[in-house]
């Protein structure tokens, strides 16, 4: 009997380690192909690791982003959008952009990210013909999906693009609104029963110590960031995982000023991991010997190379979403007048509130206690 074949949709090295985890459970009797985009402006920073997995028949990587499309060319696309959704036709403009990337009669199964990005929600139009799996986006995915926050946020321009486009029925802009086509979608998720939308057809949990193959990952591990290892030859006073502050504000430097003299003051050796979106060069004292690990290298790979450390997050983090974290002294940090500056600004990547960082300590079971306040 043939083998199906199968197609994975990559931004970024989190979703390979989460896709691995799916390919584990549910995915070796398909055959697989990769197609990888840049990760914002940081470039290709995925097809090589994807290469290394040897998972894949075939992986190409797309030098293309929507955002980097020229006005004139964006605006076309949105009327073609807006024209093919007044007649419910969305996924025939779906299949007009993504024939470029993908031989789509190909493919019996397709797994995406997310429905956020604008290629991963054109896939998602297709759930009534393909199979689509949805990863694990991070934190944002545990936040209610509603149409009222279009009336607590409306001078944002990102919640008003997110609104449009899940009108529209093409992606979900922001975590923000329901997206009618995830009902046919299956979505992998670390605590099913803690999700607030649950509009998909199936909630699998992603992280499952029970069906994965830990032999097969930890190997996968290895192969893909043999460099890893080498950070854990010494002892550190607390491993650090870092945030994006100016997705929250355009004025970030204060907050990473207090963030550097609070460290100062606490530790003196300290293994960094930065975000892939946070561009900040940390300036800590003399008297602090930091070593970074590589930005492409997700946070999420480490736990096999951890015993109990202290670990630092600079806010919510999709790390711990993987962890173990019983075995770990966890600290995350809130920042006095980020919230009232956050919500203020009108074209921030996200608004932070307390309330939000508040949801994410009660979704992982944490007590407040575990938060220290800069």
């Amino acid at each position: 009997m043939e083998k199906k074949h199968g197609l994975a949709v990559f931004y970024d090295p989190q979703s390979v380690y989460e896709f691995l985890w799916v390919y584990s459970m549910y995915g070796k009797e398909l055959i697989w192909d990769a197609i990888c985009f840049p990760n914002s402006d940081q470039g290709d920073v995925t097809s090589e690791y994807v290469k290394r997995t040897e998972v894949f028949e075939s992986v190409t990587y797309y030098d293309d982003l929507i955002e980097n499309w020229s006005t004139g060319k964006q605006l076309s696309a949105f009327l073609q959008m807006l024209l093919f959704a007044l007649i419910g036709k969305q996924a025939n403009f779906a299949k007009r952009v993504l024939r470029h990337y993908a031989d789509l009669n190909k493919y019996e199964e397709i797994v995406v990210l997310t429905d956020v990005g604008f290629i991963s929600g054109l896939f998602i139009t297709l759930s009534k013909e393909k199979s689509i799996s949805i990863l694990e986006d991070g934190t944002g995915d545990y936040l209610e999906r509603s149409y009222r926050l279009i009336w607590r946020q409306w001078n944002n321009l990102r919640v008003w693009k997110g609104f449009l486009m899940s009108f529209l029925g093409y992606n979900n802009i922001g975590h923000s609104f329901p997206y009618q086509k995830t009902k046919y979608c299956t979505k992998y998720c670390s605590y099913p029963e803690k999700m607030l939308y649950t509009d998909y057809k199936e909630l699998r949990k992603l992280y499952d110590f029970e069906k994965v193959d830990v032999g097969f990952l930890n190997h996968c591990i290895d192969q893909i960031y043999p460099e890893l290892k080498e950070y854990f030859d010494q002892p550190y006073d607390v491993i650090l995982f870092t945030g994006c502050i100016s997705d929250f504000t355009k004025a970030p430097d204060k907050y990473y000023q207090r963030i550097e003299e609070w460290i100062n003051k606490r530790y003196t050796k300290v293994l960094l991991k930065k975000h892939p979106r946070d561009t900040h060069t940390y300036q800590f004292a003399d008297t602090i010997q930091c070593v970074a690990i590589g930005g492409n290298i997700p946070a999420q790979v480490m736990q096999s190379y951890l015993t109990n450390e202290k670990l630092l997050f600079l806010g919510p983090s999709s790390t711990l979403l993987s962890f173990e974290k019983e075995r770990f002294d966890i600290t995350i940090l809130m920042y006095k007048g980020l919230e009232a500056e956050s919500i203020k600004q009108t074209d921030v990547l996200f608004t932070y509130t307390e309330e939000w960082v508040k949801g994410y300590i009660r979704l992982h079971g944490f007590q407040e206690s575990i938060v220290e306040w800069v």
